[in-house]
């Protein structure tokens, strides 16, 4: 379930699943410094159910088709990176994500997102989403701790710039 207590866990336990050797000093810094209260309250308002496709577009009259749940649980993204892109008259993307699931667990996913202008200003967009892999051990993190913290440190941004549902705790 997705409270401060459980939120507040979950990323501690994730700066300490990884041997960061020389770096673990910095990290212990790093995550010291922000500011949990506001970061979990990011996360809270960013909740959302992740389908593993979703066809979306801005154009009126317009339709949103969705999957089946991809983890059969709330989840917020924590970090995206994006690692191939390709562009003509589409444009599409490889993101890998992570994900914190509603049962404090982490998960890796590969989304890959395809945008196609139609007309002047509409657009379409397609996400297709699949779980490499939850997150157990050190070899199952693919991404740079200190990138994920600066990522958690710019959620917390929306909050002290007020564009963020604040919540009573």
């Amino acid at each position: 379930m997705f409270n401060q207590n459980n939120i507040t866990a979950s990323l501690v336990a994730l700066t300490e699943i990884k041997d960061y050797k020389n770096n673990d000093k910095k990290v212990k810094i790093s995550f010291s410094e922000l500011s949990i209260s506001d970061i979990c309250v990011a996360i809270m308002n960013r909740i959302q159910t992740v389908y593993e496709y979703e066809i979306d577009t801005d154009n009126l009259p317009c339709f949103r088709y969705r999957g089946k749940d991809l983890f059969n649980q709330r989840a917020c993204k924590l970090f995206e990176e994006l690692i191939s892109t390709t562009t003509s008259k589409s444009t599409i993307n490889q993101f890998w994500e992570l994900w914190l699931l509603e049962d404090m667990t982490f998960a890796v996913v590969e989304n890959i997102n395809t945008t196609m202008p139609h007309r002047e200003h509409d657009k379409y967009s397609i996400d297709y989403r699949t779980v490499k892999t939850i997150i157990k051990n050190i070899d199952d993190i693919p991404f740079n701790i200190f990138e994920i913290l600066e990522e958690l440190e710019e959620m917390s941004y929306d909050i002290l710039e007020n564009e963020t549902i604040i919540y009573a705790m």
